[in-house]
């Protein structure tokens, strides 16, 4: 039986043209292909939007309906480096399926899911339970239960300021004005004309070894930081070194888990979880050394990520306006519509905010994410957001970590490996790696 659910903390994500969130890891044998396909029937009564699309209304508000897809994992004859490439030049149609369950010719399970339902640590939970079921060491199908938080009072904690009411209001009253709804069909114009215009993106791979990873939090807990916060400096400084940057995208936009928030990481695997928030040093801070800089990078990190504020704020003061006036941002960035106060949102709330990278950070030794220990060669992936130039994703597992530095063509390939090699030589400075790019 379908069940619906409205969406609302990510219905402001609707229209983003690219919106595939990527997993892949490399099994340890090889997939059994009847096995595969009664694990993803398992695991679609554990987690039934698996079987879900999202119903657009006319009155533009938008529902997870469950039971509308028919699951079935798919045998490629490609490998994964050319099934990822495919999710990242071709989105998900969200009146159609969400998630994709794949095993490629080189041995990799691979899962796309869409962003209005899922993040990247979604899809390692769902990794981890597949392969559970696959190797029959949890056989539970107890349903977990979808979250949309479906109004600001329905959110685990109190964010919502007067503040953020007078922001909203003010916003939705200009674009009452001028207003108009947008359909399915403007949706396949918009992303058929976005992906016409995409740039090619540049992806650079580095491997860290177990020693490596465990050198680097060695330093970190000698000086009293993350080893994300290392990361993320370190492209921080690097970006700033290398690139031309304006002024109001001076920050690195780093991905939040909402999770923190809702208390048991456990029952929390898919949903709307992946809240961003915006780090940068003024030019006071950045005159210090750099073991200063970095400790103060990471204490407005960890100050950031841990405040309900920070982590919901940008999804909630959205919640509050028409979702047509979200939805007119990703169609001015096409150059589909042209409207002042459209074109004014999209600059400042919306998806033509740009900032210096896309930082994501995961560790899958974690307890919540123990099945995973079947594969090697992790990796998860957030799309770009509109407008982003560059991304960097740290997935460390048991054999080391894994570094993805992806740009969307800004600086070219020589550029990239530039940023990326630079940033290595940053870490290298602080005596925690000796590694470099060739």
């Amino acid at each position: 039986m379908s069940e619906k659910y409205k969406l609302a903390l990510s219905r402001s994500r609707l229209f983003e043209p690219d919106n595939a969130v990527v997993f892949y890891g490399k099994y340890e044998g090889l997939f059994d292909e009847l096995q595969v396909q009664k694990a993803l029937k398992m695991l679609c009564l554990k987690e039934p939007v698996l079987t879900a699309n999202i119903e657009l209304c006319e009155d533009s508000s938008a529902y997870i309906v469950t039971g509308q897809v028919d699951v079935k994992a798919e045998f490629s004859t490609q490998n994964k480096d050319d099934i990822v490439s495919h999710y990242e030049n071709t989105p998900f149609k969200f009146y159609g399926e969400l998630f994709k369950f794949m095993i490629s010719c080189d041995g990799y399970l691979v899962i796309a899911g869409h962003t209005a339902v899922c993040d990247a640590k979604s899809l390692l939970r769902l990794a981890s339970y597949f392969v559970s079921f696959y190797e029959r060491t949890e056989l539970s199908v107890d349903e977990n239960k979808i979250f949309t938080f479906s109004e600001p009072k329905s959110l685990p904690v109190d964010i919502v300021s007067p503040l953020t009411n007078k922001l909203s209001a003010e916003l939705d009253n200009k674009w009452h004005k001028v207003s108009r709804s947008f359909t399915v069909k403007d949706y396949d114009e918009l992303t058929e004309k976005y992906y016409s215009e995409k740039k090619k993106t540049e992806n650079i791979f580095c491997e860290f070894s177990k020693e490596e990873v465990t050198s680097m939090r060695e330093y970190c807990t000698e000086n009293g930081v993350d080893l994300s916060s290392l990361i993320y400096f370190s492209f921080y400084k690097s970006i700033l070194k290398n690139c031309k940057i304006k002024k109001n995208s001076s920050k690195m936009r780093v991905y939040a888990d909402r999770r923190f928030f809702h208390g048991n990481k456990e029952n929390y695997s898919v949903g709307a979880y992946n809240g961003t928030v915006n780090i940068g040093l003024n030019r006071r801070e950045l005159s210090k050394n750099s073991e200063l800089q970095l400790k103060k990078f990471h204490t407005d990190t960890y100050r950031a990520l841990t405040s309900p504020f920070r982590v919901f704020y940008e999804d909630v003061l959205l919640m509050q306006v028409a979702p047509t006036l979200c939805d007119s941002s990703y169609m001015t960035l096409a150059g589909l519509i042209k409207n002042k106060t459209s074109t004014s949102f999209s600059k400042t709330h919306g998806c033509k905010s740009e900032q210096l990278c896309d930082c994501l950070f995961c560790n899958t030794d974690q307890q919540y994410w123990r099945k995973l220990k079947s594969f090697s060669g992790i990796m998860v992936l957030e799309p770009f957001k509109a407008r982003s130039n560059r991304y960097v994703s740290f997935v460390e597992n048991a054999d080391g970590a894994t570094l993805c530095f992806k740009c969307n063509n800004a600086v070219g390939q020589s550029g990239t490996e530039k940023i990326l090699n630079d940033a290595l030589n940053i870490m290298k400075s602080f005596k925690c790696i000796h590694k470099t790019t060739e």
